[in-house]
């Protein structure tokens, strides 16, 4: 007589259990709240994984805000842009955030761009060069950082430039 548990044992010979693609979906929008970095390993787990990740309710749910970058994704030049756009087409309220954002996310690079010049004012160092302003061609100055003119660091020998040595020191001899 076969015992119950040996014809169980017979009967699933695989251990694969099978989950419907509304229920994957469902718990990958769950995990999804934690962050973009959490549905790695659905991508990475094979087809079904990746329609779950992919899928409506992950897209709408997902918390695009746990990366500092985030707004950045919005441009078309970011790894992340094409994640990003199946995310703005599914109404998710983070990329509608950072899409609104975009203005201001330029606004403050190019701030910032502005604003590392300022150090130059000390220096007094311009740079004459010509500015195209929409067309019309001008001169303008900008400003540049003063140059090292020596290396802070290791001598460096006059004959092989190598350095930790100077002429007198240095083996290398010259082939004819």
């Amino acid at each position: 007589m076969i015992d119950c548990c040996q014809a169980w044992e017979k009967k699933c010979l695989s251990h694969e259990i099978y989950i419907p693609a509304p229920l994957l979906a469902k718990i990958a929008s769950l995990v999804a709240e934690e962050g973009v970095g959490e549905l790695k390993n659905w991508i990475l787990a094979g087809r079904e994984g990746v329609e779950a990740a992919l899928s409506y309710e992950t897209l709408s749910r997902v918390r695009l805000d746990k990366s500092p970058h985030f707004i950045w994704w919005s441009m078309p030049h970011s790894t992340y842009y094409a994640f990003f756009q199946k995310c703005l087409s599914q109404k998710n309220k983070y990329a509608m955030f950072a899409e609104m954002s975009k203005g201001l996310a330029y606004e403050s690079l190019v701030n910032s761009c502005y604003r590392r010049g300022h150090w130059a004012l000390a220096y007094k160092h311009f740079v004459p060069t010509r500015v195209d302003f929409g067309g019309q061609q001008s001169v303008g100055y900008l400003y540049q950082p003063p140059t090292m003119h020596r290396v802070i660091g290791q001598p460096r020998c006059g004959r092989c430039t190598r350095p930790g040595h100077t002429n007198r020191q240095c083996r290398y001899r010259f082939q004819p």
